[in-house]
């Protein structure tokens, strides 16, 4: 009778290490263009001033809620950025990204992300800027 046993759970083990790999061989571990990380942003333009001459203000958040700042909005270029990546809208492919990020790595991807927005939205360039910001920008 115990042989048996023996041989029922390693036929088990045998089944569960199959399903295992069978699963492994069909997780997508990336996406064709996608990045291992990014931050999702939001830009509203100023809508009570020309948005052409309108300052550009960058607001620090640490989610995807919205902060009671809208009257700005009629006099600024706002630009919302959810960091560090794996809070709001913005994301991590690696696990280990949203326990090991620390400070320095959310600088280095925040400024990242501006270096390239900018790039890519060249008119805000030579705007007076402001950076503001609450929760993981350091004031709640």
């Amino acid at each position: 009778m115990a042989a048996g046993a023996v041989l029922s759970c390693l036929a088990a083990s045998a089944a569960v290490a199959a399903a295992m790999a069978e699963a492994e061989a069909d997780r997508i571990a990336s996406l064709p263009g996608q990045p291992p990380r990014a931050l999702f942003y939001w830009l509203i333009e100023a809508a009570g001033a020309p948005s052409e001459s309108a300052p550009l203000v960058l607001w620090l958040n640490g989610g995807s809620e919205m902060p009671g700042c809208f009257g700005l909005v009629a006099v600024v270029n706002m630009l919302f950025l959810d960091s560090p990546a794996g809070v709001g809208y913005s994301y991590s492919n690696t696990t280990a990204d949203l326990y090991a990020a620390g400070d320095n790595q959310t600088a280095h991807d925040s400024y990242n992300f501006f270096v390239k927005w900018l790039e890519q939205f060249p008119q805000y360039k030579h705007r007076d800027f402001y950076i503001i910001g609450e929760s993981y920008a350091g004031e709640f």
